[in-house]
């Protein structure tokens, strides 16, 4: 079915003036990108809804190391851990 699809729409590709190998390559991107999309909402039909749809996500993170990544933080969060405990403030 994929490639009766693809050949399909190359064809059309080429009675508008488009070469045989541009319009092959095009038309397996726009089959392929459908045929992911169809997958993905179905895996999505069929996973349902996660069990914390209602709440907001877990943003609980352990950090272990000698060496801590900068810290970005956007409005005010409890941090600790490596090089700190307390709230954490900055105003961007």
């Amino acid at each position: 079915m994929p490639q009766a699809a693809i050949e399909a729409i190359a064809a059309w590709l080429v009675e508008y003036g488009a070469s045989t190998t541009v319009a092959t390559v095009v038309a397996t991107v726009v089959v392929d990108t459908i045929a992911a999309f169809a997958l993905g909402k179905i895996s999505q039909a069929l996973a349902g809804t996660p069990s914390n749809a209602g709440g907001p996500p877990s943003q609980t993170i352990t950090v272990q190391g000698t060496v801590e990544p900068r810290r970005l933080i956007y409005g005010q969060v409890l941090v600790g851990g490596v090089s700190g405990d307390g709230w954490g403030v900055i105003c961007a």
